[in-house]
């Protein structure tokens, strides 16, 4: 009994750290959109 809950932590933690990550990634991209609309010649 005690692996089994000892698994669940460990998926627990996977799954919020796969958040982290993600959020991270949408930072990162939310970034990179800003830069390219910032270098782009004004008309």
């Amino acid at each position: 009994r005690g692996i089994i809950r000892e698994l669940k932590a460990v998926l627990d933690n996977q799954q919020v750290g796969q958040k982290v990550v993600n959020d991270e990634l949408i930072d990162l991209k939310t970034q990179i959109a800003l830069l390219q609309s910032s270098n782009e010649p004004e008309p």
